[in-house]
């Protein structure tokens, strides 16, 4: 039984790469792409071992001695990698579970049997079931913006720096910072859709979010995303990000099942209804001013109101449109 374990190789190369770094005095930058360099040369060692030019080979058993040495040198170059970037081997560990949990999520979502009758929940998030205002605003506090970047109380409007007359400037290096370390994953659910959304998920209601979010700038976007969903026990079957596309894709899901959204952007709203998709309009005070004159239209109403999830939805699934 090897008596080797991860950590044991990661502290191993640690002390290797430090040894290394008192006799070659390189810049953190240079060790980086030493380290790239290392990975792209042992890839083409790999290469011959396969004899890829030779097409008489048919099984990996067939490949040169030196595999598993070729890599070898590979993993030692690419744990150089996390190491000099300033993570640890718990932020690696994380980093490729949460890569593993998204892969398969996708391969679900894209190898799922087309949804045929099915009842659909589209569900929008920031806004709807996360309080980013809140959430934004709670880690400001703790950021050097905290004493520029502050709430107007009449701040009515979807656009947090237009409304409150904020330097666009600082506001954008704000939120790049607050993406790229994870903030998405510290804002607080709003209970009362969370609630909502549960209560059509147990009586059988597919639900598909769909956010704006940029995940194609910061990819940990998706895993933060999906891990705050897990943590906060918001039952979702499939995760996109997009803004207009989801209006597209309720359209299309519309011609086979039934479909409704959760929505708070007023652009998105009418986007909706002029696609006859019924929307349950979350309310926030930047979407007050939406006329509530269309069955495709519904306001969620407080909790205090007593709303009544179950009859309001359900009695769209035989008509398609809300009661008049």
């Amino acid at each position: 039984m090897n008596p080797y374990t991860l950590s044991d190789i990661w502290k191993q190369q640690q002390i290797y790469n430090r040894k290394v770094m008192e006799l070659q005095h390189k810049t953190s930058s240079e060790w980086f792409i030493n380290y790239l360099l290392g990975v792209t040369s042992q890839l083409s060692e790999l290469l011959k071992e396969s004899h890829w030019r030779d097409s008489s080979i048919t099984s990996v058993a067939e490949f040169g001695p030196n595999t598993a040495e070729e890599l070898a040198d590979i993993t030692k170059y690419l744990l150089s990698l996390w190491q000099i970037l300033g993570y640890s081997e718990e932020d690696m560990l994380s980093s490729v579970y949460q890569k593993g949990t998204m892969l398969e999520q996708l391969m679900y979502q894209e190898t799922r049997p087309k949804l045929i009758d099915r009842n659909i929940l589209i569900l929008d998030l920031d806004g709807v079931v996360a309080n980013f205002r809140e959430g934004f605003m709670a880690w400001l506090s703790g950021t050097t913006w905290k004493d520029t970047l502050t709430l107007d109380n009449r701040d009515i409007g979807l656009h947090l720096d237009i409304n409150n007359g904020w330097n666009y400037h600082n506001y954008h290096q704000a939120k790049i910072q607050f993406e790229q370390c994870g903030g998405y994953g510290l804002l607080p659910p709003i209970e009362r859709i969370k609630k909502c959304v549960n209560a059509l998920h147990r009586v059988g209601w597919y639900v598909i979010v769909y956010t704006a979010r940029p995940y194609t700038v910061y990819k940990r976007i998706w895993g933060d995303t999906w891990r705050w969903l897990q943590e906060h026990e918001i039952e979702v079957d499939e995760l996109h990000f997009g803004f207009d596309s989801r209006v597209i894709a309720a359209s299309y899901l519309a011609e086979d099942n039934h479909v409704i959204s959760i929505e708070d952007d007023p652009t998105l709203i009418k986007r909706y209804v002029g696609c006859n998709i019924p929307v349950l309009l979350c309310p926030q005070p930047y979407n007050q001013n939406i006329f509530l004159n269309s069955n495709y239209l519904r306001l969620i109403q407080d909790e205090h109101e007593h709303w009544d999830i179950s009859n309001t939805v359900h009695n769209t699934i035989a008509t398609g449109a809300f009661d008049a």
